[in-house]
């Protein structure tokens, strides 16, 4: 048999007790693994260590050889920068017998940093450095940024993350994780008043054209891959921006509710709580001819969706609707609504009411639909009458 098949056999042998996280294997366990006698090793290796160091080496070179082919047709320095935290991150999640190996034994052994397997964390260490020049060289990254403690900054603290993480002291997932060091190293590396407008920017266009896209084919069908393409970004670059295509749909649905809450506030200013609750029905109804695409995701991605009721765009729909109980308690005090009204069931039947408008304009199906003026006419009529303290006059507005 020969020397090198022999050879990648105790390798592979070696890679696989590291791979369960088992450091201490006696020699003769690989050994027999390799389906050869302990001596063979020694033609090949020097001892048990070297055996291991080399098996770790090669493990690590094929990692980055798969990293850097995963770079291919990634661009944008932020977005290679952000690749390069996520697989590091993620490399003690997948695989974690290597990594405690690495970091727990090998990093504490003088013998390693002599070794040929540290010429792979030399490479690491290059391809983070070649990143960060190229950001400097395109203008994402200041220019007076120093890169050699940068890089260092990001392996340390990625190896100290990696030491929480698989000593058991941080339980939060892959995501937290990249979040948390990625937004911090960002944040050391753009010069911060030239990106926030640039993020911004970038963040506004991808709600813009995720809102269309999703208000023409659906939640299911739209793809981050078609938004980020219409946004003129990257797919990778619009996951610095959004974690995922849920918490893109709710971003949606959150700017939305937001923009509604500050022109509600600014128009009920002035005015009695009827005209106000009227204002209110009227502008949220015509909503609809102003923002179809943002209708359709609100009540389909939104109102009929579990995890909306959990995320920051109910937050945000919970503030805006609390502009109803202002109006409603103003009423109330000036004895114009009757006291006993809910609040909450006024507001679950304008947004129930909303809901069902909305899927009868968008999905008509051979229902009848009304033009949008007389449906907010009579809705406005009704829950006027439905809410009005006895002697107040609603005519006034059935005759609008």
């Amino acid at each position: 048999m020969g020397n090198e098949v022999l050879k990648s056999r105790l390798l592979t042998a070696a890679q696989t007790f590291l791979s369960q996280g088992k450091i201490d294997v006696p020699l003769k366990d690989i050994a027999l693994h390799a389906k050869v006698r302990e001596s063979v090793i020694y033609r090949y290796f020097s001892g048990k260590e070297d055996l291991l160091f080399k098996a770790v080496g090669l493990h690590l070179k094929e990692e980055i050889d798969r990293f850097l082919e995963s770079l291919h047709g990634i661009r944008h320095p932020d977005s290679r920068l952000g690749r390069a935290i996520w697989y590091h991150l993620n490399y003690h999640d997948k695989h974690p017998g290597y990594a405690r190996y690495l970091i727990f034994y090998c990093r504490a052994k003088k013998s390693f940093y002599e070794h040929e397997a540290y010429r792979q964390l030399i490479r690491w260490a290059k391809i983070i450095q070649a990143i960060l020049q190229e950001g400097i060289r395109e203008g994402v990254f200041f220019s007076g940024l120093p890169v050699l403690t940068t890089r260092d900054i990001i392996l340390g603290l990625i190896d100290m993350e990696g030491i929480d993480f698989l000593s058991g002291k941080k339980k939060d997932g892959i995501e937290e994780r990249f979040n948390r060091c990625y937004n911090l190293i960002l944040s050391m590396v753009h010069d911060g008043e030239k990106d926030e407008g640039k993020i911004i920017e970038i963040r506004s266009r991808i709600l813009e054209r995720a809102e269309y896209i999703i208000g023409e084919k659906g939640f299911e069908k739209a793809t981050t891959a078609e938004i980020a393409k219409q946004a003129g970004i990257s797919e990778s670059t619009l996951f610095n921006y959004f974690s995922s295509k849920d918490e893109l749909l709710y971003s949606i649905i959150q700017k939305r509710l937001e923009q509604l809450t500050r022109v509600v506030e600014d128009f009920f200013r002035t005015s009695s709580p009827v005209t106000k609750l009227a204002r209110f029905i009227f502008y949220h109804f015509t909503m609809y001819l102003r923002y179809p695409a943002a209708v359709k995701t609100f009540v389909l991605g939104g109102i009929f969706n579990k995890q909306f009721y959990s995320s920051a765009a109910y937050d945000a729909l919970r503030t805006y609707l609390s502009e109803i109980d202002v109006i409603l308690n103003e009423g109330k005090a000036q004895r114009l609504f009757r006291a006993d009204v809910d609040n909450e069931l006024i507001k679950n039947l304008l947004l129930g009411i909303f809901s069902h408008t909305a899927l009868l304009w968008l999905f008509p199906q051979g229902i009848q639909k009304q033009d949008t003026i007389s449906r907010i006419n009579d809705v406005n009529s009704l829950v006027l009458r439905g809410i009005l303290s006895p002697g107040v006059d609603v005519s006034w507005w059935e005759t609008k």
